[in-house]
């Protein structure tokens, strides 16, 4: 069985992390910390499910805070 990459756009980050929907577009345009990793797909933008559910853990983790800018485990195929 294949494991089904998911996709989110925007207003669902906004959403899961319980910013602002200009929060997350300031941190995708700026590269502002944390980054919020993403895809650009044309002019749309994309973020893995999993990569910014394992920011919210590192984020929660008091120990992790120079982890926030290298999250690849996304479980989807890069």
């Amino acid at each position: 069985a294949s494991s089904k990459c998911v996709y989110l756009n925007c207003r669902e980050v906004a959403a899961i992390t319980g910013m602002s929907l200009s929060w997350v577009y300031l941190h995708v345009q700026s590269g502002a910390a944390p980054r919020l990793p993403h895809v650009r797909l044309g002019r749309a933008v994309r973020f893995r499910r999993g990569d910014i559910e394992a920011l919210l853990r590192r984020v929660e983790d008091p120990g992790s805070l120079g982890a926030l800018q290298g999250l690849t485990d996304s479980g989807c195929a890069s």
